[in-house]
């Protein structure tokens, strides 16, 4: 009776042919990558995309800030100002961050970022054939795995493109390898803490949606150790591990995980339940034929499909591989969506229910689908021993497969990516001087895609526009409805840029400005950055608030409306005056110079969001929240300096869990170093 053992506990390790492994598998990413790259000469692009118009300027503005000395903790180019750290898709801490900082100026213009997902392509892909490799203890077998994982469809397609999918998904494999030597080793302490570290990651990479997996595929795993057992197995000591596991895979990058909750508790995604929207039973051909399901998400290549069910009908490793059948079967269901009724009656009661478009779990079938194609092939081997020649050809069999069905994924069919200053320059000249001038903001109308909001920090510009997923919600609230005068109003908007014709009662065209098929247009009437009022309206909700704001008979200018009564009395002169100067501009803080003759309220065109803190010459005034979803402070009369900084609560909180998680990770690397457990358990293996 043939066995199947793990190689990690009975085999010396073989390093010389595992590097040579890796060094094939990390030159195939790098050949298939090596066109975006841009290191000597022209780098294609993705072209158009989210990876382009969202994911690069918001790195980009990372790069920005670290480099200016300061930590990206707010974003004011669009949407009238946002959380950067709070933003999980800028991945302010994620570990590749320095490479695109190191590498910045280097290149291509995306060079930086091209390299962040060759090298989280390269981690899947070692990861798993490490995995593999101590699952199976064929090296081929592994290569097979690896393969299949970091050449599907999903992570060279719609994963690279949303890049925090690929960063949520890089680090998981690793993770489970840690996991795996937990569950079958006396050594259960420093594995605990590494599988928690190589997890940490994932949490980094800001896709929350694909952090559910996590604790599905370590289940996973620990039915997988438990089906190979070779003594009693521990349960208490393999639950604890996993829960520890997740415990340092949650509070080691909790210095982003506090402040993006806290942004999500205040965006308008807390109270927009997710959508059970997922795939059609016809799309699921695409596990067969690449690009049916419309993005090759689920192709992993022709060889799984053959391997793993000739394993499964011919007996051969069915226990070690049952865990990871449920796993992949769960996530066809889970992406099926409310196509099924399991999403109505199970889902949609689970966090899965919190996101849109259940197409993206997926993911678990390709990771599951990469696991089992190892697994068979190595237990066919086993049972047939003739069968490890052909063994040793599939990788190369499934890279051809996979790198020829993808090799065009994401790159621009007929108009590759040109950023914004290069295709409306004499717009975005316009703009800046206007905003050397006097801090403005501007709004795009027209199509997504034809100017990228999320650039405009790049020009040092502002804008009340973006396609980021998350925004603060009463933000998004105002700037969602059609009112647009109002929106333009409250939120300091001194120019349009547009493709149609806005001219209007308010509205001229710059002439100087127009800039092809896209013109620039001007407020005639804008309200300032800052400006006082001596008239307030409290309202009782902000409901009451949300419809007196929107009212055609409010008066932004002359009056706020307020949702609490402010401590200092504001007196209503018949005739006041007022200097609002702007001092200093940055991002995450604002300086200005007012001088009133009479008590009043200065109110401010930025957000209201924890974290802002107000002085009015040294002096701390709490903000208040004017006209639904702005900030007001009640002033004194005289000349005094305003000051308002960021500095939010959440990233002290998360950073002191970060940073006692990492002493607690150190400790049990400590200790586990000096006080070494026994070796692995030697597993007799299961019977094939």
């Amino acid at each position: 009776m043939v066995r199947l053992k793990q190689v990690v506990a009975r085999a010396p390790a073989r390093a010389g042919v595992d590097a040579a492994w890796c060094a094939a598998l990390i030159g195939l990413t790098l050949g298939y990558h090596w066109r975006y790259l841009g290191w000597f000469g022209a780098q294609r692009s993705f072209g158009d995309s989210d990876f382009t118009n969202v994911f690069w300027p918001l790195h980009k503005f990372n790069i920005q800030e670290w480099l200016a000395g300061r930590v990206p903790l707010w974003n004011p180019s669009f949407a009238g100002g946002l959380p950067q750290l709070g933003n999980t898709e800028a991945a302010v801490f994620y570990p590749f961050s320095l490479v695109e900082l190191l590498l910045d100026g280097r290149g291509g213009p995306m060079t930086g970022i091209y390299t962040r997902v060759w090298l989280d392509t390269s981690v899947a892909t070692l990861g798993m054939y490490f995995l593999a490799l101590r699952l199976t203890g064929i090296r081929s077998a592994a290569a097979l795995s690896a393969v299949t994982y970091g050449f599907s469809g999903l992570l060279l397609g719609y994963a690279a493109a949303q890049i925090s999918y690929l960063e949520a998904l890089a680090w998981m494999p690793l993770g489970l390898l840690f996991l795996d030597r937990v569950l079958t080793s006396e050594r259960w302490l420093a594995n605990t803490g590494l599988a928690g570290l190589m997890l940490a990651p994932a949490f980094l990479g800001g896709y929350p949606q694909m952090w559910l997996l996590i604790p599905v595929t370590m289940v996973a795993a620990l039915a997988a150790a438990w089906g190979r057992r070779a003594a009693p197995f521990r349960w208490r000591v393999s639950l604890a591990a996993i829960l520890t596991s997740l415990a340092f895979a949650v509070t080691l990058p909790a210095i982003q995980l506090v402040p993006g909750m806290e942004f999500f508790l205040n965006s308008y995604r807390s109270a927009s339940p997710g959508d059970g929207h997922g795939y059609a039973w016809h799309e699921l051909a695409g596990l067969v034929f690449p690009g049916t399901d419309g993005d090759k998400g689920m192709y992993v290549g022709a060889l799984p499909l053959l391997v793993v069910p000739a394993a499964l009908a011919l007996g051969a490793g069915r226990r070690p591989m049952a865990p990871w059948v449920a796993t992949t079967i769960l996530g066809l269901l889970l992406s099926l969506g409310d196509t099924t009724p399991l999403y109505e009656l199970v889902f949609s009661h689970l966090p899965f229910g919190l996101f849109r478009n259940q197409t993206r779990n997926i993911a678990l079938v390709v990771l599951s689908l990469s696991v089992l194609t190892g697994l068979g092939a190595a237990s066919l081997a086993f049972r047939w021993p003739r069968l490890r020649r052909v063994l040793a050809a599939l990788p190369i069999l499934a890279a051809v497969n996979l790198v020829g069905v993808n090799w065009e994924s994401n790159w621009p069919i007929e108009s590759p990516f040109v950023p914004t200053i290069e295709r409306f320059p004499r717009l975005v000249q316009f703009l800046t001087r206007e905003q050397q001038r006097e801090r403005m903001r501007f709004a795009i109308d027209g199509p997504k895609g034809f100017f990228s909001p999320q650039e405009a920090f790049a020009h040092d510009l502002e804008t009340i526009s973006t396609e980021v997923n998350f925004q603060i919600k009463r933000s998004y609230d105002l700037l969602s409805t059609a009112a647009y005068w109002r929106q333009w109003q409250l939120f300091n908007v001194r120019f349009i840029g547009s493709t149609r014709d806005l001219t209007g009662d308010g509205i001229v065209e710059v002439p100087e400005a127009r800039d092809g098929d896209v013109r620039l247009y001007r407020m005639l009437y804008p309200l300032p950055r800052g400006y006082v009022v001596w008239d307030a309206q409290v309202v009782h909700s902000p409901e009451e608030a949300f419809r007196a704001t929107l009212d055609g008979s409010f008066d932004p200018g002359m009056r706020a409306i307020l949702e609490v009564q402010p401590s200092s009395p504001i007196f209503r002169p018949r005739v006041s005056e007022q200097r609002v100067q702007q001092i200093a501009f940055a991002p995450g803080e604002v300086t200005l110079r007012v001088e009133i003759d009479q008590p009043g309220l200065l109110v401010l065109s930025q957000p209201y969001y924890p974290g802002w803190k107000a002085e009015v010459d040294g002096r701390f005034v709490e903000p208040l929240r004017a006209n639904y979803a702005l900030t007001a402070l009640p002033l004194p009369a005289g000349d005094q300096l305003v000051r308002l900084r960021y500095e939010p609560e959440s990233l002290r909180l998360g950073g002191a869990i970060s940073a006692l998680s990492l002493a607690g990770l150190f400790w049990v690397l400590v200790v586990s170093a000096r006080r070494p457990g026994a070796e692995d358990v030697q597993d007799s293996g299961t019977s094939t």
